[in-house]
């Protein structure tokens, strides 16, 4: 920025987060019922991964993740 040429700043109040670590998400993200953060869409089946596995082959997007 030193020698930039009509450059603007603008003065703000932004929250920050430095998420080095997957559990700061648990503070930045929406909870379920069951306190899991998540985005998108996201099979959360105890970590079973034959019932990931299972419920995604019901489903008409499973080639994406299989």
């Amino acid at each position: 920025m030193e020698k930039v040429e009509g450059g603007l700043v603008a003065d703000g109040d932004f929250g920050w987060s430095d998420v080095g670590a997957w559990s700061t998400l648990l503070e930045i993200w929406p909870r379920d019922g069951n306190g899991n953060a998540c985005r998108g869409e996201a099979p959360a089946l105890d970590q079973k991964i034959k019932k990931i596995v299972e419920a995604l082959k019901k489903t008409k997007r499973h080639k994406k993740y299989i």
